[in-house]
């Protein structure tokens, strides 16, 4: 077992992340004594009160804000030793947490824009959308398809911009088919490649005047 500074195995932020899973925007000191017990930290005997004073925070608190636990991070980390491997399995496994709380985060979003935007337009229109419902067996009908265009096309000209889906994914998920959506940024992103290959070809042969039909 190699016992290091807690520095040197990860940043107050990357720690913070890891155990605000649910992105409250403050992490409990019962939380943080959690963490402390198994990676043997020195203020496992601390009192509430004594979080308190290390992070500034408010008389009376049981929670820390990022700006406070980074506060508490500066204030115990010249002392604190840890066992680098368990501290980042430990890490590891909030973000797991985070990651299975928050299934459609910013990566995720827009990993599957790009996978349904075939044509890199930065824009999703009907045709791109009725594609995705087609390659997912999700069920989507066109009238459907037609329906959530409209919900997420916010300035109504019939396309969807990056910031239109994820304000709509933010606000509403797509419920039931994240397991289509993660299947999709894979073979969306093989199929776009054919697509591309495929127009290129097409080009070559006849300028390219043709659309091409990706339905």
């Amino acid at each position: 077992m190699v016992r290091m500074k807690v520095s040197d195995v990860c940043k107050g932020d990357v720690m913070y992340a890891s155990l605000d899973v649910d992105d409250s925007g403050a992490v409990t000191i019962e939380e943080i004594l959690l963490l402390g017990n198994v990676v043997d930290a020195p203020f496992v005997l601390w009192s509430p009160e004594q979080f308190r004073e290390a992070a500034g925070a408010a008389a009376g608190s049981m929670s820390l804000t990022k700006e406070e636990f980074l506060k508490f991070f500066d204030a115990v980390k010249p002392t604190w030793q840890v066992d680098a491997d368990e501290l980042t399995t430990l890490i590891d496994g909030g973000h797991a947490a985070r990651e299975q709380a928050d299934p459609y985060n910013h990566d995720i979003i827009e990993q599957a824009f790009k996978a349904i935007d075939l044509d890199d337009s930065g824009e999703i229109d009907f045709d791109e959308l009725m594609h995705f419902a087609a390659e997912t067996n999700v069920g989507w009908t066109e009238t459907f398809c037609k329906s959530l265009l409209g919900k997420m096309d916010a300035d109504g000209n019939e396309r969807i911009s990056f910031h239109e889906f994820e304000t709509f994914i933010g606000q509403v998920g797509l419920h039931g088919v994240r397991s289509a959506v993660d299947a999709f940024i894979t073979k969306g992103v093989e199929r776009k490649e054919a697509v591309q290959s495929h127009l290129s070809g097409r080009q070559e042969a006849d300028g390219g005047s043709e659309p091409i039909n990706i339905s």
